[in-house]
């Protein structure tokens, strides 16, 4: 107990070194200070922009200023506002599930940090599950039997790997990798016949994980716990002991399940959703696209070989390259290179340490256990599927949920592996045997190999620099003429890494020297151990800078919609080349501004189908919609029909009033615009007079039987969203009665998941309300009379009303059939595991009476 407690301190003291920055004082993590970026880097003075210049920045983590922040403010903003868990998001794509869109999972326990602070949640956050990952794969190594600082060095390469310090920034990783190790700790307790009280403890990690939003992980992570089991059983048969394990493969199933089980309510929205996504599977082809390439294996030992993203110039001189030897920002002629070929961050990361790998090779070479060559082998087939081997078809073909991201994802399960086989390695070398003397000068091997082989290339730049311009003749840089700038700085960071790893392996080795002396003293252990997280920690120093709070305050021109924001509802949409800095994607969330554009994992495909009806390839990517590049497109008549009232751009870029639109921000008192402003702000802001209001009466209905038939009444020349509704689903009774669209219909009320609106008077309508369908909407009246939702234009709602005497208000409730059903199973699922576990602790109570019966 003293050794696990003193593990779990001395982990906690290791992430707050590693987050000490974000931690202490005055800043938080974030990639860059948004007063670097436009829109708000025109509002920053002279002196401030010389200070941002000097700041450290890394644009790769842009996700975290245009998906995770937004959408967990606004989560947390509607669950303040309106007392009910947050299941829909009325900000972005003219309304989509929030719930489901899984990360960042806002019912995550883990992300409750950012109620208390929504910048320093995220550190909060991230300081935790480091400390947790730590320790869960510091109480599985001690479970296979490993001492006690040999398993707290697993421990701390995985929590402070490359995989997981580059994450931090994309939280939802880092929180369903956190759980993994306790899901293996559980499947081990109960595979030797645990207490099925690890039954809960497997089920709550599994939940936790699933939860958590990233959900190839929690896939990766099931399917490794059931290989993992499936090894235990044939160990059990090959030492004639499979008698006593037949029963337990079901209590580990059962765990499972009921972990699923417990986050059903994440689970089953985020499985409807996308069926309904653009994102849909991926192919072979595309997934094969998206591998690891070769060189990029390199990242095993050179974790900057191929440059650091934050090696850029100031966050204000756009003239300047981010980092050395990145394909896509180089500029120069030739085709474009396959794209991160060599780049070793955040999906590609393979850094686990210098001492980490020579710990594991010394495992596999020193009497090693069956348990080594399994994780040896699950660690190389992660690396290999990774790279996207030729037999990838087949093994997705039969592998069910494979399917779900990026092949580099599964190097979350190498750097487990390599974590694992680093404590077996380091608990060999500190042991009572000695390595047998023909292995004994392994460990000394890498350092003689620095000295003989790099020696020279240090103390010679000229030479390593012709030997790096060779190596680029290999690579697609082959097709460029390499400048010589470039050139100089790949021969400057590969001169590093060599120093590196000799600063790492030079006290290493006299470490090791002194402990085959017999000097096995604690010291001596937790030496290597500190060198491990001084190595590793320098990497997430350098690659997660930190900045100031609260940067993202609202500029004069997003205040100027804001202020319009609320009744009536209106949406904003960006166009022009450079349309994304007028408001970057997602970020109106923070500022209650709806948006037709943004990004997100999952939508529905049949409203990018509809953007693209507007402009073909606006809604090209499976996750993104982006601002429109044609003029022609903001006079299309469904801009009207989404209710796109306001359009950002620039003043070079404005559309022609003639079409509708005319300035609105910023304008002097004659109403035209204020150059100065313009020229200092880079936003102008046009109004769409002649855009449809949220909710109106149609004038016609014409009734098709499907989503295709639907899009092709939309795509037909003069169609008039005002005049003519498109119903699916079949013409019901009375379809042919005509329509009665006077009454004058206004919207009373509007929340994410409640909108009222007031129709007056008249003969039978049909009332659209220009927000996404979803089947987890309702509508009734006031009196309680259900009315059925139709699919209105592809993608709209609507319904159709009776007669009326008097005006009647019209209520509309999203629920999440899908999320009260999962609901429901997380329900029958927690009870069964209380009454499994009050079962068991009965019974164990009756046990210990019989033992020890009352005396007298």
């Amino acid at each position: 107990m003293r050794q696990a407690i003193g593990a779990f301190l001395i982990l906690s003291v290791l992430a707050g070194i590693a987050l000490l920055p974000a931690l202490l004082g005055d800043r938080v993590l974030f990639p860059r200070d948004a007063r670097s970026v436009v829109p708000w880097q025109f509002h920053a003075d002279g002196a401030l922009r010389e200070a941002l210049a000097r700041e450290r920045v890394n644009d790769v983590l842009t996700d975290k200023n245009v998906f995770d922040f937004p959408k967990l403010h606004l989560a947390y903003r509607l669950w303040q506002e309106e007392g009910k868990v947050p299941l829909w998001n009325p900000d972005t794509f003219c309304g989509n599930p929030l719930v489901a869109s899984a990360m960042p999972s806002p019912l995550y326990p883990g992300n409750l940090f950012f109620l208390l602070d929504p910048y320093r949640g995220f550190t909060w956050a991230a300081f935790l599950h480091l400390v947790l990952s730590g320790y869960g794969l510091f109480l599985y190594l001690r479970a296979l039997g490993l001492r006690a600082t040999a398993a707290l060095l697993g421990g701390t390469t995985y929590a402070f790997s490359g995989w997981f310090l580059v994450h931090l920034y994309l939280p939802s990783y880092l929180y369903a990798a956190t759980w993994f190790p306790v899901m293996l700790l559980a499947a081990e307790r109960l595979m030797r016949g645990g207490r099925l009280l690890w039954v809960a403890v497997l089920a709550g990690a599994v939940a936790l994980s699933a939860l958590a939003g990233f959900p190839p992980v929690t896939v990766y992570a099931l399917y490794a716990t059931a290989i993992y089991v499936a090894f235990r059983l044939v160990a059990a048969w090959r030492s004639g002991g499979i008698g006593t394990l037949v029963l337990r493969p079901p209590a580990v199933l059962l765990g499972a399940v009921l972990g699923l089980g417990l986050a059903a309510f994440q689970i089953a929205p985020m499985l409807e959703l996308k069926q309904h996504s653009g994102r849909g599977h991926l192919d072979v082809a595309e997934l094969r696209a998206g591998a690891l390439r070769p060189l990029g294996l390199l990242g095993l030992a050179l974790p900057d070989f191929f440059g650091n993203p934050v090696d850029q110039g100031p966050p204000l001189d756009t003239g300047r390259r981010t980092g050395p030897l990145l394909p896509r920002k180089l500029g120069l002629d030739g085709p474009p290179p396959p794209e991160d070929w060599g780049n070793n961050y955040l999906e590609n990361t393979l850094y686990l340490g210098v001492l980490p790998l020579l710990l594991a090779l010394i495992a596999l070479v020193r009497r090693p256990r069956p348990v080594t060559w399994f994780w040896t082998a699950l660690g190389a087939l992660a690396l290999w599927m990774s790279l996207g081997p030729a037999l990838l078809e087949p093994i997705y073909e039969h592998v069910p949920f494979l399917r779900i991201g990026s092949l580099k994802r599964f190097l979350f399960l190498f750097t487990a592996a390599g974590a694992i086989l680093a404590g077996i390695g380091f608990d060999g070398a500190i042991g009572v045997g000695r390595l047998r003397r023909r292995w004994g000068v392994l460990p000394y091997v890498p350092l003689l190999l620095l000295a003989a082989g790099a020696g020279p290339l240090l103390l010679v730049p000229e030479l390593l620099k012709n030997l790096l311009g060779e190596l680029a003749k290999l690579t697609p840089l082959s097709a460029y003429a390499l400048p010589e700038d470039e050139l100089a700085a790949w021969t400057r960071n590969t001169r590093w890494c060599i120093l590196r790893a000799g600063a790492v392996l030079l006290p290493a080795s006299a470490i090791y020297f002194l402990i085959r002396r017999g000097h096995a003293a604690r010291p001596l252990r937790f030496g290597v151990l500190l060198l491990t997280f001084l190595d590793l920690a320098w990497l997430g120093y350098r690659f997660n800078p930190v900045h100031r709070p609260d940067q993202m305050a609202p500029t004069p021109g997003i205040e100027f919609l804001a202020e319009r924001a609320g009744e009536p509802p209106f949406r904003v949409a960006r166009y022009g080349r450079d349309a994304h800095f007028a408001l970057p994607p997602n970020t109106g969330m923070i500022y209650r501004i709806q948006d037709i554009q943004g990004w997100d994992v999952l939508f529905p495909a049949r409203y990018q189908r509809f953007m693209n009806l507007i402009e073909p390839g606006v809604g090209a990517a499976h996750h993104l919609i982006g601002p429109f590049r044609d003029h022609r497109s903001l006079s299309h008549p469904l801009i009207d029909l989404l209710g796109v009232r306001f359009v950002l751009t620039h003043d070079d870029w404005g559309p022609n009033p003639a079409q509708g639109f005319v300035p609105a921000y910023p304008l002097d008192p004659a109403g035209g615009f204020l150059k100065e402003r313009v020229a200092r702000e880079g936003l102008v802001i046009y109004e769409n007079t002649e855009c449809l209001p949220r909710a109106f009466l149609a004038a016609a209905a014409v009734h098709v039987p499907g989503g295709d038939a639907a899009f092709e009444a939309l795509a037909a020349p003069g169609f008039d969203p005002l005049a003519t509704v498109i119903l699916e689903g079949g013409a019901p009774p009375g379809a042919e009665r005509p329509l009665d669209a006077s009454a004058p219909v206004r919207v009373t009320g509007y929340r994410s998941r409640h909108v009222t609106v007031e129709v007056g008077a008249g003969g039978p309508a049909v009332l659209v309300l220009a927000d996404a369908f979803d089947p987890g909407w309702s509508a009734a009246l006031a009196d309680g009379s259900a009315l059925k939702i139709r699919r209105a234009d592809a993608i709209f709602r609507a319904v159709e009303l009776p007669a009326r005497d008097g005006p009647v208000a019209i209520h509309f409730h999203y629920a999440g059939d899908s999320f009260r059903k999962g609901s429901y199973v997380a329900a029958a699922s927690a009870v069964l595991l209380l009454v499994g576990l009050l079962a068991w602790l009965l019974m164990r109570a009756g046990v210990a009476q019989r033992r020890h019966p009352p005396e007298g």
